[in-house]
């Protein structure tokens, strides 16, 4: 593997092993601005063969609301059906 190989290959396992995910959010809206340049920038994600797979979706106010309710009946329905399997 070339000198430059190996550098883009440490710089990319690094970016992964340090990739965290994160399920709590802060209660405060995102700006606008930062909404905007990061969906300009995930424009230039690769995707295998050009496919492109993937859908972005931004909700806010009432329609966050009502996907935090449907996600709370869907997990009490989970633990039920997992009690009872």
């Amino acid at each position: 593997m070339s000198d430059s190989a190996r550098v883009y290959a440490d710089v990319f396992a690094d970016i992964v092993a340090t990739r965290k995910s994160s399920r709590a959010f802060k209660p405060e809206p995102v700006d606008q601005a930062v909404l905007d340049q990061v969906f300009h920038v995930s424009l230039r994600a690769p995707s295998n063969c050009n496919t492109q797979p993937w859908q972005a979706h931004v909700a806010s106010g009432e329609a966050v609301a009502q996907l935090r309710e449907e996600k709370d009946k869907r997990a009490d329905l989970a633990d039920i059906v997992h009690f009872h399997a």
